[in-house]
């Protein structure tokens, strides 16, 4: 059979028409010539599935920063009903299911357990609560030998040290899925990055701009699409956490409106 060159494969029309049900080839064309090496997800629990896509086969590693399970509060007296007890175990669990092996850990910051806990709290927290000081597990995939460090335990606002500094500023794409961070996460952009969505998350944009919340990137990623030369982001791609099929968007508008569209399919909303 004779051999048949890129653009025979590339099928008529917008990308976003037949998404979600396939990947567009130029979309994923598009997407492999960034040569992404390593994404960050912040406040991920749990959400290993984007370490095996198709899409990120070329990913090298994967940057997690998680605040469980010590949980958001930070403030004395510290809410022992946050702390998540099985954390770790269960987060162990679903590496060693996805084909992620432990490689190295330590502990970020030995001393954080005296800011959060008071003194009555402190007197038995190796038992009760033996993961709440930022700490860093590695793994890697024993299959595609993709390496996923897993930052738990930790607030970057309040946490940080030189690696993890490194590891944000490092990733050249930034993955959104359920939740926004902080807005000052764009100090560790020094270059733009990738934003990588998934769907059945809320984008405050368009008719959802009411729920824009000032304190994440969310405002600053639109204000960055008006401008000549966009400063913290310079590629956006959304993924169907139900058909894992991806679609590049023009920027975080047309990615919440593409969410909204497959919200509509998938459960028959009204247009």
């Amino acid at each position: 059979m004779q051999q048949l060159d890129n653009q025979s494969f590339i099928m008529e029309g917008e990308t976003h028409v037949h998404w979600p049900d396939i990947t567009h080839p130029a979309d994923a064309q598009a997407f492999q010539s960034l040569g992404l090496k390593k994404l960050l997800y912040i406040g991920p629990w749990f959400h290993l599935e984007p370490t095996i896509h198709a899409e990120f086969r070329n990913i090298k590693e994967f940057i997690y920063v998680d605040t469980q399970p010590l949980g958001e509060n930070e403030t004395k007296p510290y809410d022992t009903n946050s702390y998540k007890t099985n954390f770790v175990e269960d987060l162990m669990t679903k590496c060693a299911c996805f084909g992620y092996e432990l490689i190295s850990d330590y502990m970020i910051d030995p001393e954080h357990v005296n800011t959060v806990l008071n003194r009555s709290q402190r007197t038995k927290w190796r038992v009760d609560y033996p993961h709440i000081n930022p700490h860093m597990f590695k793994f890697e995939n024993k299959y595609t030998k993709q390496i996923l460090k897993y930052y738990i335990s930790t607030n970057f606002l309040y946490t940080m040290n030189k690696e993890l500094r490194t590891d944000m500023c490092e990733a050249d794409g930034l993955i959104l899925s359920g939740y926004f961070p902080h807005k000052t996460l764009l100090h560790y952009f020094p270059q733009p990055k990738t934003i990588i969505g998934f769907t059945e998350t809320v984008y405050p944009v368009g008719e959802l701009s009411h729920y824009l919340e000032e304190d994440n990137i969310i405002p600053s990623l639109i204000n960055d699409t008006n401008t000549d030369t966009p400063y913290w982001a310079n590629n956006y791609f959304l993924l169907s956490i139900h058909t894992n099929h991806m679609v590049k968007c023009e920027n975080i508008t047309e990615m919440g409106d593409l969410s909204v569209h497959e919200i509509d399919r998938r459960y028959g909303y009204e247009v």
